[in-house]
């Protein structure tokens, strides 16, 4: 009884923690729904996500003019449209409070999946890391900006991760990263993963679940589908000015240090070199470190090698930053040093000088080209950081039973 009550005893500092990190949390989507709502009202995505659903509805032209504010046109695919149709049977304003509240919510859903993956793969992850992760993850630009346009990113996010934070033959293990992708395309990245890995009925499932959705598409929208696939799919100009310094790819990167749209041979090799390295990091991950790793080294590259990846489609901060926050207590301090330097970019972008933030950028200096490149920037490091050797302090060998002051982090049980 004695050694039960001192448990319980030991428990009560975590477990105050946790509830601090909760009460932060808490406090964190309040002020920032006070601050959207007070300052900056209007969520300009969600708005283009209702006028497609309007267009759906009215049988207007999808990807043409749909009324959207600023004349901003659809660029996804018509199965998304098709799921924007709900949101025309409410008014905007209960809309915008629904999808910002849920958008706070799918913050805490990621963050703890990251933890489920990390568990699994033989971490321990301390209690107040995701309630703590979730109030300062609010703030990162990636995020907040998602928040603030109403953009979907962290919906797509949400579904990849609960996709694979599902045990190893879960039935219907696919269908989730199947419907990211009908959403967004880009999820794709992630079945180019799973065959790498050799998870062939995983990525079947996921590629079937996709399939699907542009069958059910062709039969309710049937031109329209057709002109997405055969052509809407391949402008990437109507997403958007690729120089922009929002656009945080090593295309707009390059773009932008050559000063023109078109990068000719260096972007096509620049491209290929960054997917077959990512690829091999998120490989390299998976079996050396755990899913979570492989998982985010392969959205990493994703977001690397797309021609536009606007600053909020790196919301993958938030399982990296779960991610970084469980291991840094296993390394060195220079190592946790080490580890900070990515993830800081995600804050320091909303810091950096005004000529950042408008479509059209002047000239910029060689500190600007810098602080205009710092997702990508960060991107490399952290797939360098993927396939680098760790050494674990003392004490954390001492805890984990280990012999050697060079072992690894946990493997989870996977050999190279």
């Amino acid at each position: 009884m004695t050694g039960g009550n001192s448990s319980r005893v030991d428990n009560r500092p975590a477990v105050h923690s946790t509830r601090v990190g909760w009460a932060l949390a808490a406090v964190s989507c309040i002020g920032w729904l006070v601050v959207q709502f007070a300052f900056h009202p209007h969520l300009l995505d969600l708005a283009v996500y209702r006028a497609e659903g309007f267009a759906v509805v009215h049988h207007i032209g999808l990807y043409g003019p749909i009324g959207a504010p600023y004349d901003l046109r659809a660029t996804y695919p018509p199965f998304a449209a098709l799921m924007f149709v709900p949101l025309t049977l409410l008014p905007l304003g209960l809309c915008q409070v629904l999808v910002s509240t849920l958008n706070l919510g799918l913050i805490a859903v990621a963050a703890r999946l990251t933890a489920t993956m990390l568990t699994r793969d033989g971490l321990r992850v301390p209690p107040p890391i995701v309630p703590v992760v979730v109030a300062a993850g609010i703030w990162l630009e990636p995020v907040s900006t998602s928040l603030h346009y109403g953009q979907i990113n962290l919906l797509i996010l949400v579904l990849v991760l609960g996709d694979f934070a599902r045990a190893d033959g879960a039935r219907g293990r696919g269908v989730a990263l199947g419907l990211a992708t009908a959403l967004k395309v880009t999820p794709a990245f992630f079945v180019v993963y799973l065959v790498l890995t050799r998870r062939f009925r995983f990525a079947t499932t996921a590629v079937a679940t996709f399939a699907l959705s542009v069958v059910g598409s062709a039969v309710l929208l049937p031109g329209t589908t057709l002109r997405f696939w055969t052509s809407t799919l391949f402008e990437t100009s109507r997403v958007g000015d690729a120089m922009s310094s929002q656009n945080q790819s090593l295309h707009g990167f390059l773009t932008r240090l050559v000063d023109r749209p078109d990068v000719g041979t260096l972007g096509l090799v620049v491209t290929v070199a960054a997917t077959v390295f990512g690829l091999a990091c998120s490989v390299v991950g998976f079996r050396r470190r755990g899913e979570i790793w492989g998982v985010c080294a392969a959205a990493v590259t994703a977001l690397l090698i797309s021609p536009i990846s606007w600053s909020h489609h790196w919301v993958w901060c938030v399982p990296v930053a779960v991610l970084f926050a469980t291991v840094a207590h296993e390394v060195d301090m220079p190592q946790r040093v080490w580890l900070a330097l990515p993830f800081a970019a995600f804050y320091a972008y909303g810091d950096v000088s005004s000529p950042l933030k408008h479509s059209q950028d002047p000239d910029l200096t060689a500190r600007h080209q810098l602080a205009a490149g710092l997702y990508p920037l960060a991107g490399v490091a952290f797939l360098i950081l993927v396939v680098s050797r760790w050494n674990r302090r003392p004490e954390a060998d001492a805890t984990a039973g280990g012999d050697s002051m060079s072992e690894e982090l946990p493997r989870s049980g996977r050999t190279p």
